[in-house]
């Protein structure tokens, strides 16, 4: 499991780094053209700019943890996981988000991982995401995870 010191250990890197956005986002994901695409895909449409940066954001952050930069991930495998997902978030009704959450995070191997995605996704004065966009950065976060833990 990748522990929660390893994933503030990458963030506080990144945000001593302000051009790793340019540098190494747009690098990295030239690598993952699979990753790149299902995030260029209509899915992520109705986000708003902020939300959608702030998916590539923990994407990015969400890779790095795992050292496997350098493997490519099948788009099949990325659409299946992300098809799963919703039918288990969707599964659950008009639950509150908290509730769908506590009923994933329940023996999830990354834990770690979602956290960070649970803390990302939390509104304050500095972010304010919608109720839908929330699920669907959630979804799309734990399909990546889904992907690179099981690779």
């Amino acid at each position: 499991m990748i522990e929660e010191k390893k994933i503030e250990s990458i963030i506080l890197e990144l945000e001593g780094r302000k051009d790793y956005i340019d540098l190494d986002i747009k690098g990295f994901f030239e690598n993952q053209k699979s990753v790149a695409a299902f995030m260029l895909s209509e899915s992520f449409s109705m986000l708003k700019s902020e939300e959608y940066d702030l998916l590539w954001y923990m994407l990015y952050v969400i890779v790095l943890s795992f050292d496997k930069g350098d493997i490519e991930i099948d788009i099949q495998q990325i659409e299946s996981y992300e098809d799963s997902n919703w039918e288990i978030f969707n599964s659950m009704g008009n639950k509150p988000f908290r509730e769908k959450l506590d009923f994933i995070f329940d023996t999830y191997p990354q834990e770690d991982l979602l956290a960070f995605v649970e803390d990302m996704l939390q509104n304050d004065d500095d972010n304010e995401i919608s109720a839908v966009s929330r699920e669907i950065i959630f979804v799309a976060c734990k399909t990546i995870i889904d992907v690179y833990d099981a690779n």
